[in-house]
């Protein structure tokens, strides 16, 4: 929870997409996630939404193949 805290107060993203091990056990874990990540941001740093990605384990390998075809910036 505070390490997506300190990514919203860097970069203050709309969304922050959650995958690989941790997703496996996000019910459990999402409540004191979220409560986590509030404590840490400021008042003035909108809280932004997380969400459980559908490419599993590989969406680092998925990210890494995008980019190698050239894809995204």
């Amino acid at each position: 929870g505070r390490a997506y805290g300190i990514i919203a107060c860097s970069y203050n993203p709309f969304f922050i997409a959650t995958y690989g091990g941790l997703t496996h056990h996000w019910s459990l874990l999402e409540k004191k996630v979220l409560e986590e990540m509030k404590a840490t941001l400021p008042k003035s740093i909108r809280v932004p939404d997380i969400f459980v990605t559908s490419l599993g384990d590989h969406a680092g390998l998925y990210g890494a193949l995008g980019r190698a075809m050239g894809l995204g910036k």
